[in-house]
């Protein structure tokens, strides 16, 4: 059984790499995006290992105890961690020594605050 586990996060692993290279270098996914996918392929795989884990027992002629394979949980989070996504970025306002202020998600928001405190010479820095 270990050996199923073992090939199917290596072919996970190879979509993964597959769905980046071919669609998500250019566009990365949103967060959501992602996160469905991830949930998309946990089911997939849960079906995957479930069937092989019966076909297997039956072969064997040993009874199953459990009726789902949820172990597959751990390679869809694989999945879900090797696709690229957009990388939030934070904006900083910052003071002449390099001391944050205040952090905002957005620009504009950044920049009132910046308008607002002309007086204290802060700057902005984007922050990955």
């Amino acid at each position: 059984m270990m050996i199923d586990y073992i090939v199917v996060a290596i072919v996970v692993y190879g979509i993964a790499w597959l769905l980046n290279k071919k669609y998500f270098n250019e566009k990365p996914l949103s967060s959501g995006k992602s996160f469905l996918l991830m949930i998309g392929m946990f089911i997939i795989l849960t079906v995957i290992l479930t069937a092989l884990m019966h076909y297997r027992n039956e072969a064997a002629g040993i009874p199953t105890k459990k009726l789902f394979d949820f172990s597959s949980i751990g390679m869809a989070i694989l999945f879900g961690w090797t696709l690229n996504t957009v990388k939030k970025i934070k904006f900083l306002v910052v003071t002449a020594e390099g001391n944050t202020v205040a952090t905002f998600k957005n620009k504009p928001k950044a920049e009132k605050y910046l308008a607002d405190n002309l007086d204290k010479n802060y700057s902005i820095k984007e922050q990955q």
